[in-house]
């Protein structure tokens, strides 16, 4: 809180930080939405990883 005295003004200044305005609901949602994210990600990657295990098996390389 800051006072402003400009001649026979005065004004009262409220200051926020910026990051300070997300609301615990909101972080939560914002997390939530993240990690559904990763999880994603992370099965696609393992469907992805066991389609090339069945492919070498399928088609192994010869030497």
């Amino acid at each position: 809180m800051a006072d402003v005295h400009i001649n026979e003004v005065t004004s009262r200044l409220s200051l926020a930080d910026a990051d300070a305005l997300l609301s615990p609901e909101v972080l939560a949602r914002i997390t939530q939405a993240v990690r559904e994210q990763l999880e994603n990600e992370q099965q696609r990657e393992r469907q992805r990883q066991d389609e090339r295990e069945i492919r070498s098996r399928s088609f192994p390389l010869e030497r």
